[in-house]
């Protein structure tokens, strides 16, 4: 748009400047003909020209007016296409942001109903936890590919040192307060989370925390978020409208008890949520969320296999 104003103003400038200067490089300004005078001085100046001298001088007149009133035409003609490509823009970009969000829509949709149906099966969750990552990294590559998608999805290289300094002051201050508060559940009678223990150690899930997390960051910090952002949706709304379906999800894809679901989607996902959302938000970067992620799944492998057995210790002292 800007491009457009200053080939605007640059035409119309050029213009005046032509005309101008062929008026000055006649050095004299003469009567239109025609034109009648009873100034003296005048009608022997015109008596002194060379015939044709004047019509000459009122052909480049004529010429300077018709190539300022061009230039002008020209300067509102690119005005208005400029606004015409702000408009298709916006138009655009809504329509791309629709687009992310009934994709998302559909398919979180389709993964709590599997985990749902599952529930009842012996499959369980297990069907449901695989069409959420493999769903979510699909997606991301089918809007990645086009020009600028990553960009659009925040799966992109700008804003990366900001992006990692936030996420680790992020984590830092989810990794603490998740071990001290997770301290004080056991120290209270909490229960451990034997099932997930379970998952982790003896079905070596652990190895595989990492591609969960990727998949939930580029799916609800990267397209979702994204996607409300580009609808001009406030900060506070998109945070809300990813952090509480990212927390309910875990009811649909966690194949271990309903109080442990309740500790994950509660104390653990609720508050990743809303400070991986909001900074992500700010940097416009995914890699915010995943570092962020990242520290919280130290903390949550400290939950279950380090913090139960410093209790018993302490108890025991």
């Amino acid at each position: 748009m800007s491009k457009m104003k200053l080939a605007a103003g640059l035409a119309t400038g050029l213009a005046g400047g032509v005309g101008l200067y062929k008026l000055l490089k006649s050095k004299k300004l003469f009567s239109m003909p025609g034109k009648k005078t009873s100034n003296p001085i005048e009608e022997n100046l015109l008596s002194d020209v060379k015939p044709g001298v004047l019509t000459k001088v009122n052909d480049e007149l004529q010429l300077a007016t018709e190539s300022v009133k061009t230039a002008l035409q020209l300067s509102l003609l690119l005005k208005a296409s400029a606004s015409e490509v702000a408009a298709g823009s916006i138009v655009n970009q809504n329509k791309s942001a629709d687009k992310r969000l009934k994709m998302v829509g559909g398919l979180v949709g389709a993964i709590w109903a599997s985990g749902a149906i599952g529930h009842f099966t012996k499959l369980k969750e297990w069907p449901a936890l695989f069409l959420y990552v493999f769903g979510s990294f699909g997606l991301a590559a089918y809007l990645g590919k086009k020009q600028n998608g990553w960009k659009d999805i925040y799966i992109t290289k700008d804003n990366i040192g900001k992006a990692t300094a936030l996420g680790l002051i992020g984590g830092s201050i989810l990794f603490i307060s998740d071990v001290g508060n997770t301290y004080v559940y056991y120290k209270r009678g909490g229960a451990v989370m034997e099932e997930m223990e379970n998952i982790l150690v003896k079905q070596k899930m652990m190895y595989l925390f990492p591609v969960l997390i990727f998949a939930e960051e580029f799916l609800w910090r990267g397209i979702m978020i994204s996607a409300l952002k580009d609808k001009k949706v406030s900060t506070g709304k998109s945070l809300m409208l990813t952090t509480l379906p990212y927390a309910l999800n875990h009811f649909f894809v966690a194949p271990v008890s309903f109080k442990e679901r309740a500790l994950m989607a509660g104390p653990m996902a609720i508050p990743i949520g809303f400070i991986a959302g909001y900074l992500t938000n700010k940097t416009k970067n995914t890699w915010t969320g995943v570092i962020i992620h990242m520290m919280t799944m130290f903390s949550m492998l400290l939950d279950v296999f380090v913090i139960p057995k410093m209790v018993k210790k302490d108890k025991a002292a």
